[in-house]
C-alpha cells in the first residue's frame, strides 16, 4: 500500500536545522568568547608578569646601589687602617716590609711594641720590665731622622749633678739645667701634638683645611674615615628611602576615564630631582606596554581600561634610637615605616692609639736625680659610632606585589555589563643574587652590636681587639714609659660577647671600646680568631733582659692585621721606599683599596672599565663608568675616580639642605659627648701624674707643670684669637675639646670645630663638583693588584636549573661559552602563596659566603643569631578574590 505525505509535514528539517544552527553558532560563540577572554586574561597576567618584573627590577637596580656604596664602606676602612697600621707604624722595625717575616722581630704574630732604651743588661739603668707591656699600634710620626724615638719607650733625661758651694755658681747652674730640663720637657709633651694631629686627621678631617696649625698634613687631601662614612651612610639611607617609597594607595592607569585611579602622566611629574616614583612608573609601563592596541592603545579598549594596583607589604616601623632609624631626620620619621628593605647599620665604638710624650723624673743612682725623661704612652683617640657598614634586615624581605586590572568585551558579549567584564590578575617578583656585605656582628634588640656567639667561626676578633687592663698593678699605672690610656677597666670590651661594642649612643646602655682591625684578603694561612674578641693581654712579667726579650716579641695576637701574610700583603700596597712623598701616599692609599679575594666573597664590587668594548674575560655583565682623568695626581691616569649613585641632600632627599645635615651630625656628637669626657679625663690623670712626679725633687719643678699643661689644661672649647699669647700655651685637651665639642663659630686659636668643618666640607664638595650632590666619587687605581675580573664576579651565579655549566658559563649560539656571573642584583618571579602569612616561610639560613676556616676553600655562613621571621607579608584582604586564604 502506497502511502501519500501530507503536505503539512514538509519544512520539519528545516526546523531542526534552524535549531541546530542557534545551537552551533551559540557552541561556536561560546568557544570564541571563553577563547577570547582566556586569551586576554592570559596578556593581562603577563602584563602584570612583566609589572611585577619591572618593579622588582627597579628593587634590585636600588639594592645593587646601596651594596656598592656600602663596599665604600669597607674600602673607606681599608685606608683607614691603612694609616693607622701601616703609615703611623713605619717608625717600628718590626712593620717594615723587609722585616714582617724576619724570625727576630716577629716570631709570632705582628710585633708592635716599643723597646727599652738600654738593651744592654749590664748598663747600670738598665730595667727588665721597661718596655710596652700591651702589643698594640700607635700612630707616631717620624720624618726619616737617624734618631728614632717613635720605637722607644722611654728617652732617658737630663742629670742634675750638685755644684760647688760658690752662690753665685750654683745660681747659674741651676737656672742654665732647669732652662735645658723645661725645653726638653716642652719638646716630649710637643711631639704628642703631631701624632694626635695625625690621628684625628685621619679619623676626622675634612680634606678641607688643617685641623691644627702646628701638625703634618699627610693624607690631608683624603677626607677622614669618620667623615666620609657619615657621608656613605647618608646617601645609603636615602637610596634605602627611595626604595620604600609608599605603595601608590590608588590603583594607576593611564587614562584617567578608568575611574577611581590616578594618572600615570601625574606620578612621573610628581617628582623632578630624584627618580622617587621609578617603581611604580616603570612596572605601570612595562605591564601597559604588554597589552594589547600596540602603537594605538588609546583607542584599545582593553588597554585603554588598564590599572596597575601595588599591593602593599605589612610596613616594619622602626622605632627610635634604633639601628633601623638612625641618621633618618625627625622631621622626616614617614620613612622610618619600612615596607621593602630595612638596613641595620653598625655603628662601632673604636679608638685609635696614638704616642705621647711625657716628663718624667727619676734616678740615675742614690745621689743624682734624672730629669725631663721622656716617656711614651699610648693614649686612645676615640672614634664612636664608627659606622663600619650597613647589613640588610632578613625579617623585612624585598619583593614587589601587584595586581592588575583590565575590562574585556568579547566578540559575542551575552552580559549586561556593556563596558565589559572586569579581568582581574596578580604577580609578584623579587631581586635575589646579591647581598649588601656580610655578618660581622651580632645585633641585640635592633639597638646594640655585640660579638658573634658562634662557637666555630670568629668573625668579630678580625675587626675588634680590646685591652685587658684589669692586670695593671697601680705601681704600673703610674708608670709613664709605654702606658696604654685610658687604664679604666670599664673602657673596654671584654672578649667575649656580654659587653655592647657599638650601637646608638643616644640609649642609656652602656657602651665599650675596642681596637680596629682588618681581614684584607683570603690567603691560606688566614685563620679566624679562638674568641669573639681578640683580647690584647698584659705582658708577663720578667727578671732579666733575655726574658724581658723573648717576651716581648712573642705576640700572642694572631687576628686580622696581627697575621703576618695580612700585614704582608697590606702593607705591600705601599708606593715608593724610605721617606714618602705626598704623591707617593695617595697611591699608597688607592692602592690598598683595590678589591680582594676577600672583597669578591663577602661585597659586591662595581667593575670599572672606561672601555665598553673591551670584554676579553667574555663576561656577560659589567658595569661601566667612565673614569674622571681631572681627578689623576699629577696628570698621570692610573689614579682615577668613577661616580656611584647615592643622593647626599635636595629636596626630594631625607635631608634638604647641608644645614639638616650638619644639625644631625652635631646632635650626634652630643650623643657621643660622654666617649670625649671619658678621655678628657684620662689627659686629666695623665697631666696630674706628671705633676705629681715633681715632689721628688725641689729645683726645676715648674718645667714639669708647664710641660704638664701643654697635654691637659681645662676640658673646656676656647675663644682666644689667633696668635695670642695663649694659643702657644693650647694644651691637648683644649685643642681635642674646641675641635669636637665647640658649637659653630667657635674659631678658638683658629680651630674650627668639626661639625662646622662638615658643613664646609660639603658645601665645598658641590660648588666645585655640581655632581657631588647626587654621586659619590670614589677612587680606583688602575696600576693596583687585584684579582682577574671574572674573579671579582660573585653575586649572581646561574645553576644548571637556568641552562649553565657548573662554573657559571652558559652557551653562546654564535661563539665560545659566555660566563653569565656577575656583580648585581638579579630578579625572579615569586610566588604569591609566599607572601602570605600562613606561607610559614622563615630565612634561618641565609647565604652569605665567608672565608673558611683553614685551607683555600670558603664556606657559607649557615650560623645566624636571633629570630629570622619575616615581619612584611602581604597585608590581609588584599587578595580576597581568592578567598581569605591564598590556596594553589
Amino acid at each position: 500500500m502506497k502511502i501519500k505525505k501530507s503536505l503539512k509535514e514538509k519544512g520539519q528539517i528545516s526546523i531542526f536545522l534552524g535549531i541546530s544552527m542557534m545551537v552551533i553558532i551559540g557552541f561556536l560563540g561560546f568557544v570564541i568568547n571563553v577563547g577570547l577572554f582566556v586569551k586576554a586574561k592570559i596578556n593581562l597576567q603577563n602584563a602584570v608578569d612583566a609589572a611585577a618584573y619591572s618593579g622588582a627590577a627597579v628593587q634590585a637596580r636600588q639594592l645593587t646601589n646601596i651594596a656598592y656604596l656600602n663596599f665604600e664602606l669597607r674600602n673607606t676602612f681599608k685606608e683607614w687602617m691603612f694609616k693607622y697600621y701601616v703609615l703611623g707604624q713605619k717608625g717600628i722595625r718590626a712593620t717594615e716590609l723587609a722585616n714582617i717575616n724576619n724570625s727576630t722581630l716577629n716570631p709570632g704574630g705582628m710585633n708592635f711594641r716599643l723597646r727599652p732604651f738600654y738593651q744592654n743588661p749590664s748598663h747600670p739603668n738598665f730595667d727588665a720590665n721597661t718596655f710596652d707591656p700591651f702589643n698594640v699600634p700607635s700612630i707616631c710620626i717620624h720624618y726619616g731622622s737617624p734618631h728614632n724615638i717613635c720605637e722607644i719607650v722611654s728617652v732617658p733625661g737630663l742629670p742634675r749633678f750638685d755644684t760647688v758651694g760658690l752662690p753665685s755658681i750654683s745660681k747659674h747652674h741651676d737656672e742654665f739645667v732647669n732652662s735645658i730640663v723645661r725645653t726638653k720637657a716642652e719638646d716630649c709633651s710637643a711631639r704628642s701634638n703631631i701624632n694626635l694631629g695625625a690621628a684625628m686627621l685621619w679619623a676626622y678631617g675634612t680634606a678641607e683645611n688643617a685641623i691644627f696649625t702646628d701638625v703634618p698634613q699627610i693624607a690631608s687631601s683624603r677626607p677622614g674615615a669618620w667623615i666620609s662614612a657619615i657621608e656613605l651612610a647618608i646617601r645609603i639611607r636615602n637610596v634605602e628611602m627611595m626604595m620604600n617609597i609608599y605603595p601608590n594607595a590608588r590603583p594607576i592607569c593611564a587614562n584617567p576615564a578608568a575611574g577611581n585611579c590616578d594618572p600615570i602622566q601625574s606620578i612621573e611629574a610628581s617628582s623632578s630631582d630624584l627618580p622617587l616614583n621609578e617603581r611604580m612608573v616603570k612596572s605601570f609601563y612595562a605591564g601597559y606596554r604588554n597589552l594589547s592596541g600596540g602603537n594605538t592603545k588609546r583607542n584599545d579598549p582593553f588597554a585603554n581600561t588598564f590599572k596597575l594596583t601595588e599591593l602593599a607589604p605589612e610596613p616594619f616601623t622602626a622605632e627610635d634610637n634604633t639601628l633601623s632609624s638612625f641618621l633618618i631626620p625627625l622631621e622626616k620619621s614617614e620613612f622610618r615605616t619600612k615596607h621593602y628593605v630595612d638596613l641595620q647599620l653598625y655603628p662601632i665604638n673604636y679608638v685609635t692609639f696614638f704616642t705621647m710624650f711625657a716628663s718624667k723624673s727619676g734616678d740615675f743612682d742614690a745621689s743624682t736625680s734624672e730629669e725631663a725623661t721622656c716617656g711614651s704612652m699610648k693614649a686612645a683617640l676615640p672614634v664612636p659610632g664608627y659606622i663600619l657598614g650597613f647589613t640588610k634586615n632578613h625579617k623585612v624581605m624585598t619583593y614587589y606585589p601587584v595586581k592588575g586590572q583590565a575590562k574585556f568585551v568579547g566578540l559575542f558579549f551575552p552580559f549586561t555589563e556593556t563596558d565589559g567584564v572586569e579581568l582581574t590578575a596578580y604577580a609578584a617578583a623579587k631581586p635575589m643574587g646579591g647581598r649588601i656585605g656580610p655578618k660581622l656582628f651580632r645585633i641585640e634588640d635592633n639597638r646594640r652590636i655585640s660579638a658573634r656567639e658562634s662557637t666555630d667561626k670568629k668573625y668579630t676578633a678580625n675587626y675588634t681587639g680590646t685591652l685587658n687592663v684589669a692586670t695593671l698593678t697601680p705601681a704600673e699605672k703610674d708608670r709613664i714609659g709605654g702606658l696604654p690610656l685610658p687604664t679604666t677597666n670599664n673602657f673596654w670590651a671584654d672578649q667575649f660577647a656580654n659587653k655592647t661594642l657599638g650601637g646608638t649612643p643616644a640609649t642609656a646602655s652602656a657602651s665599650f671600646f675596642v681596637v680596629p682591625n682588618l681581614i684584607y684578603d683570603f690567603t691560606d694561612a688566614a685563620s679566624l680568631a679562638n674568641l669573639n674578641v681578640q683580647q690584647i693581654q698584659q705582658l708577663d712579667k720578667a727578671t732579666t733582659f733575655n726574658q724581658a726579650y723573648t717576651v716581648a716579641i712573642n705576640t700572642k695576637e694572631r687576628s686580622g692585621l696581627y697575621n703576618k701574610d695580612q700585614f704582608q700583603i697590606f702593607a705591600q700596597n705601599q708606593s715608593g721606599a724610605g721617606v714618602l712623598d705626598a704623591d707617593d701616599v695617595i697611591r699608597s692609599i688607592y692602592n690598598a683599596r683595590r678589591a680582594t679575594k676577600y672583597d669578591a666573597l663577602n661585597y659586591m664590587i662595581p667593575l670599572v672599565t672606561n672601555d665598553p668594548k673591551s670584554n676579553s674575560a667574555g663576561l656577560d655583565h659589567l658595569n661601566y663608568f667612565t673614569p674622571d682623568l681631572s681627578k689623576s695626581i699629577n696628570g698621570n691616569g692610573d689614579l682615577q675616580h668613577f661616580n656611584l649613585f647615592g643622593p647626599l641632600y635636595g629636596d626630594e632627599a631625607l635631608f634638604s639642605e647641608v644645614t639638616t645635615i650638619t644639625s644631625t651630625v652635631r646632635d650626634y656628637l652630643q650623643q657621643n659627648s660622654n666617649a670625649f669626657t671619658t678621655y678628657l679625663n684620662a689627659l686629666q690623670e695623665v697631666r696630674d701624674n706628671m705633676v705629681d712626679q715633681s715632689k721628688n725633687f725641689t729645683r726645676g719643678s715648674d718645667a714639669y707643670q708647664d710641660a704638664a699643661n701643654l697635654i691637659y689644661n681645662g676640658s673646656s672649647p676656647v675663644s682666644f684669637a689667633v696668635g695670642s699669647q695663649e694659643c702657644k700655651k693650647l694644651s691637648l685637651s683644649q685643642k681635642f675639646a674646641t675641635f669636637l665639642m665647640a658649637p659653630t663659630g667657635n674659631r678658638g686659636c683658629g680651630i674650627v670645630p668639626l661639625q662646622e668643618k662638615i658643613g664646609e666640607f660639603f658645601e665645598g664638595k658641590i660648588s666645585t663638583s655640581p655632581a657631588f650632590r647626587n654621586y659619590y666619587s670614589a677612587p680606583y687605581s688602575l696600576n693596583a693588584s687585584r684579582p682577574p675580573e671574572q674573579d671579582l664576579l660573585t653575586a649572581f651565579v646561574p645553576g644548571t636549573r637556568q641552562g649553565a655549566f657548573p662554573n657559571g658559563e652558559v652557551t653562546r649560539p654564535n661563539g665560545p661559552n659566555l660566563s653569565s656571573r656577575r656583580n648585581s642584583y638579579s630578579t625572579k618571579i615569586f610566588a604569591m602563596e609566599k607572601a602570605q602569612a600562613s606561607s610559614g616561610i622563615n630565612f634561618d639560613v641565609p647565604a652569605l659566603y665567608i672565608e673558611g676556616n683553614s685551607g683555600s676553600t670558603f664556606e657559607a655562613d649557615q650560623v645566624i643569631e636571633g629570630d629570622r621571621e619575616v615581619v612584611n607579608y602581604l597585608v590581609p584582604g588584599q587578595l580576597s578574590e581568592f578567598g581569605n586564604d591564598l590556596d594553589f
